[in-house]
């Protein structure tokens, strides 16, 4: 990181100071660290993590105990995998 500009770094803490050099703010600009932004990965589409859970695919039966818990699983799966709640 580049030290603080001398201009800068004398006048400190004055409320009146205002900077004449042209060339300051992009000196001050350099010793801000830069965020990286977040760049999903081509294969890291919300129906791609999905489908990495192995899900089950519900065979139709009307035994309600069994859709519960296949409801479950499945929602386990998308708090797993982030999905949005819409």
């Amino acid at each position: 990181m580049p030290p603080i500009p001398p201009e800068l770094a004398n006048n400190i803490g004055d409320p009146n100071y205002r900077p004449t050099d042209p060339t300051l703010v992009p000196k001050v600009m350099k010793r801000i660290p830069q965020v990286p932004t977040k760049i999903p990965l081509k294969d890291d589409k919300l129906a791609d993590r999905v489908a990495r859970c192995n899900l089950e695919v519900y065979d139709g039966n009307y035994d309600l105990v069994i859709f519960e818990e296949w409801v479950r699983k499945m929602e386990k799966i998308f708090i797993v995998v982030e999905a949005p709640e819409e």
